[in-house]
């Protein structure tokens, strides 16, 4: 999925985010979901000045 914006143009996008998807790996390898805070980053890049930031909560 992606959204394509023009130069010079914004668009506001929203999406949700499973919390399954966000998981960490314990020191017995089995992925568990921890509450706590997120930081999404999106951008064109990997560069961190490329980046828009945002954060979210799995409470």
């Amino acid at each position: 999925m992606g959204v394509t914006i023009g130069r010079g143009e914004t668009a506001t996008v929203a999406f949700d985010i499973p919390v399954a998807d966000c998981t960490i790996v314990d020191a017995d390898a089995n992925r568990i979901v921890e509450p706590g805070e997120f930081e999404l980053l999106i951008g064109h890049s990997s560069r961190r000045t490329d980046l828009k930031r945002a954060t979210f909560t799995v409470a």
